[in-house]
């Protein structure tokens, strides 16, 4: 996934194919964690975070027709995501945006992992009622 956009500092935006795995997994438990990583800064990062799935259909409509037309064909495949091919010219499109979904990240928890020397710097964050409260772990 690609972060597109992070709303009002608290919401990571991402888009999706709603067919995906992912989405099932999603349906069932809308907890999940997040790995990023760095490697120029060798910083690691990981977030847990609650997942909302974007149910309005004029928000989807409206977002999707400001979206570049090579990023649409990632959302167009006729093939469910993950399906086995034998050659990649032989994926198939259709032409609407039904596939297409918005997710929204809602981060509670995020742990920073810094790499360096002489000392790895490793960090936990937990969001409260009143902000983020952070505190220095062993790495």
């Amino acid at each position: 996934m690609v972060l597109r956009d992070v709303i009002d500092g608290q919401f990571l935006q991402v888009y999706t194919d709603r067919r995906s795995k992912k989405m099932t997994h999603i349906n069932e438990h809308n907890e999940v964690s997040l790995l990023f990583f760095n490697p120029d800064t060798l910083t690691q990062i990981t977030m847990v975070a609650y997942v909302e799935i974007e149910k309005d259909k004029d928000e989807l409509q409206k977002k999707w027709e400001t979206i570049p037309d090579f990023v649409k064909s990632d959302y167009v495949v006729s093939d469910i995501p993950g399906t086995i091919i034998q050659h990649p010219d032989q994926t198939q499109y259709n032409d609407h945006s039904g596939n297409f979904t918005i997710l929204y990240f809602i981060p509670e928890k995020i742990e920073i992992l810094q790499i360096k020397r002489p000392n790895n710097i490793r960090a936990s964050y937990e969001k409260t009622n009143f902000g983020w409260e952070g505190v220095y772990i062993t790495p």
